[in-house]
């Protein structure tokens, strides 16, 4: 995951960062507004921390993955969303088909 990411899914983002940093509010959510020096900024706020310290939380973070949490704010609850660059698999195919749907007959002995 990218800083790109987080930015351009910041209102989904917004809500798992708490998650991760209590200390940020809505309101510093809100002011950053995506923004990578304006979040440094936050993160290096309470303590006093340097910029350096806060930079790493947020490479350590940005390692760790998009939430799950995230993805389905991405997509929905009702959609599925198969792997980025990866095509379905034919069993997907199939499950999806809805010509492969109908009456099922069962022949009488």
């Amino acid at each position: 995951m990218t800083w790109n990411d987080v930015a351009e899914n910041w209102a989904a983002f917004s809500v798992a960062i708490p998650q991760r940093w209590p200390f940020i509010d809505e309101t510093a959510l809100q002011r950053v507004g995506g923004d990578y020096s304006l979040f440094v900024a936050e993160l290096a706020k309470p303590d006093g921390g340097s910029i350096e310290a806060a930079q790493e939380q947020i490479d350590i973070w940005l390692k760790s993955g998009i939430p799950a949490d995230i993805i389905s704010a991405q997509y929905g609850e009702n959609d599925v969303a198969a792997p980025m660059g990866s095509p379905e698999t034919d069993a997907e195919i199939l499950l999806n088909d809805e010509s492969l749907l109908g009456e099922t007959r069962i022949a009488k002995r």
